[in-house]
C-alpha cells in the first residue's frame, strides 16, 4: 500500500470544496437569469443535479472514464472503487476517495452548467397543445382565407398593404444626392454591389453624369474564376489528405458568391471595371443557386480525378488547366464572355454625348474610377 500525502490529499479536497461552492454559485447566477416565479424550481434543479449525478456517477460515469478500455472510452466495473477500479489514475500521494470526490463535484457542476444555460429555454409541445392550435387555426375564418389566398399567390404579394404602402412617404428632408438603386436579385454578390456602389459615385462625378451603374457581372465573372483556380490548387496541395479530414471537408465544400473587401480590391486592381452597358446581367448572374450547385459538382468531380493524379505520381498542373479552361467556356456560357475592348458612350447632365473608344477595363478604371 502506497503512502499518501497529507499535503496533496488536502489541495485536492479545497479544490473539490472550492468546485462544489460553484454549485452554489451557478444556483444564484441561474436564479438571477430566470422569472422569479421559477426561483424555487431552479434552487431544486441544480439540488437534483448534484443528488442524481453522484450516484450515477459512481455507478457508471467513473467507470466510463478511468475503467479500462482504450482510449475514447472506459469500460464499467460497478461502483467506484479501488477494489474494482485500482490505483492507477490516482495522482501521486493521494487517496482514492479523495480523488473520487474531486472528480465527483466536477461531474455534478458540470451537469449544472449545461441544465442551467437552458432553463426557461425549452418547454416541450404536448399533443393537448397541438390540439388547441388545430382547433384554433380551423375555427379562424380569416385563417381560412389567407390559405387559400396564399396557396396561388406569392406570400410578399399576398401579405402587401395599400393602405400602409401609401401612407409611407419616401421624401425626406435631406437628401444626399446619391445615384440610383441596384438590386443584387437572387445571388450572394452583396459585396461587390457594396463596392461598385461606391466607385460608380466617382465615375459618375468624373462625366457629369446622373446616373452610371458598373458590371456587377464582369467582376463576378472574375470571382468566379479565381475561387475555380484556388479550388483546383487547393485541392492538388491537399492530395495526400485523407477523405474526411476537416480541412479537406472545407475546401470541397465548393465555390459560392460570398467574398470581402480584400478580395474586390484585388479583383478590380487585376481585371480592372466596366460600365454595365459593356457586359449587363444575364438571367444566371441575376439568379446563381442552380448554376453554383452544378459548378461545384464539376469542381468536386475534378478533385477526385485530380486526387488520383497526384496518388499516381504524375504531374497534376497539365490536367488542372484543361479543368480550368472547361470551368472558363461554363462561366462564359452562364454570364457571357468578358469584354476586353469597348466604347465608353454617355450622355452628361447637359445631354452631351461623349464616346471614349477602344477602352479596356484596366483603362476605364485608370480614367473614370
Amino acid at each position: 500500500m502506497s503512502e499518501f500525502s497529507s499535503v496533496s490529499t488536502m489541495w485536492v479536497l479545497l479544490g473539490a470544496a472550492l468546485v462544489f461552492f460553484m454549485q452554489a454559485g451557478f444556483a444564484m447566477v441561474e436564479t438571477g437569469f430566470t422569472r422569479a416565479k421559477n426561483a424555487g424550481n431552479i434552487i431544486m434543479k441544480n439540488l437534483m443535479d448534484f443528488c442524481i449525478g453522484t450516484p450515477v456517477f459512481w455507478l457508471i460515469g467513473f467507470g466510463l472514464m478511468f475503467g479500462d478500455g482504450n482510449g475514447f472510452i472506459g469500460t464499467i466495473k460497478g461502483i467506484a472503487t479501488e477494489a474494482n477500479y485500482g490505483s492507477g489514475m490516482l495522482p501521486e500521494g493521494v487517496p482514492f476517495f479523495a480523488f473520487l470526490i474531486f472528480q465527483t463535484v466536477f461531474c455534478a457542476t458540470a451537469a449544472t452548467i449545461v441544465s442551467g444555460s437552458m432553463a426557461e429555454r425549452t418547454k416541450p409541445i404536448t399533443k393537448e397543445f397541438l390540439c388547441q392550435c388545430e382547433k384554433e387555426y380551423e375555427e379562424s375564418q380569416l385563417c381560412r382565407a389567407l390559405t387559400c389566398a396564399l396557396s396561388k399567390a406569392d406570400l410578399e404579394h399576398g401579405a402587401f398593404d395599400g393602405e400602409a404602402a401609401r401612407k409611407l412617404d419616401m421624401t425626406f428632408s435631406i437628401d444626399l444626392g446619391t445615384t440610383g438603386v441596384t438590386s443584387q436579385k437572387a445571388s450572394g454578390r452583396c459585396w461587390i454591389f457594396a463596392a461598385l456602389n461606391v466607385l460608380r459615385k466617382a465615375v459618375a462625378e468624373n462625366c457629369n453624369m446622373k446616373e452610371v451603374e458598373l458590371s456587377q457581372n464582369y467582376i463576378a465573372f472574375w470571382d468566379k474564376f479565381e475561387k475555380m483556380n484556388y479550388f483546383l490548387e487547393s485541392v492538388i496541395d491537399s492530395a495526400d489528405v485523407e477523405v474526411g479530414d476537416r480541412v479537406l471537408d472545407w475546401i470541397l465544400q465548393g465555390v459560392s458568391d460570398g467574398g470581402q473587401w480584400d478580395m474586390i480590391v484585388s479583383l478590380i486592381k487585376k481585371y480592372g471595371v466596366v460600365p454595365k452597358s459593356a457586359m449587363p446581367e444575364t438571367c444566371q448572374s441575376s439568379s446563381t443557386r442552380v448554376m453554383n450547385r452544378m459548378l461545384n459538382q464539376k469542381l468536386r468531380k475534378n478533385a477526385i480525378e485530380l486526387r488520383k493524379i497526384v496518388a499516381s505520381g504524375q504531374d497534376p498542373q497539365p490536367r488542372k488547366e484543361e479543368m480550368l479552361k472547361e470551368l472558363y467556356k461554363a462561366l462564359c456560357i452562364c454570364f457571357g464572355k468578358p469584354v476586353q475592348v469597348f466604347d465608353f458612350e454617355y450622355r452628361d447632365k447637359e445631354k452631351t454625348y461623349f464616346c471614349d473608344r477602344q477602352m479596356t477595363p484596366q483603362s476605364f478604371y485608370e480614367k473614370y474610377v
